[in-house]
């Protein structure tokens, strides 16, 4: 059939971790081997970044931010994709983890989504859907601030 792109929903979600770095490690080959495209859809970061040129980041629904991967990962600029990297295990046993605690939130249709979580919301952002704003070429994010 020789499809151009593949759809990969938590494809690997459920395997162990050696399987899972076979089925990654095949996907690549695959990739250079048919010069294929996937879009993968991932909840582990460590994965996305691995495997991923790019990388979009949502919160309810909404993308948040996007960008090369290794830009996003080193320079997040959204208040929500800061607070996920930061949760990410660290390499150095000295550095800390900051657990991610995200309460339940009514859900509203105007304005920034992770309104009722950022640490810098102000109360434009409650009304005001947030300006998509371009921090490189191809990474930008989406917030008022």
């Amino acid at each position: 059939m020789r499809p151009k792109l593949i759809v990969c929903d938590e494809a690997i979600s459920a395997l162990d971790l050696s399987n899972q770095a076979k089925i990654l490690n095949l996907l690549l080959d695959l990739k250079q081997e048919f010069d294929l495209s996937y879009l993968f859809i991932s909840h582990d970061l460590s994965t996305v970044r691995y495997f991923s040129d790019d990388v979009l980041v949502m919160y309810r629904g909404k993308i948040v931010e996007s960008g090369p991967t290794k830009e996003v990962f080193e320079n997040p600029k959204h208040p929500y994709t800061q607070l996920l990297f930061s949760s990410l295990p660290k390499k150095h046993p000295r550095e800390t983890s900051i657990p991610i605690v995200l309460k339940e939130e009514q859900t509203i249709s105007y304005g920034c989504p992770f309104f009722s979580k950022c640490p810098i919301a102000k109360s434009g952002c409650q009304y005001h859907s947030p300006p998509w704003k371009m921090v490189g070429e191809n990474h930008g994010y989406s917030c008022i601030h």
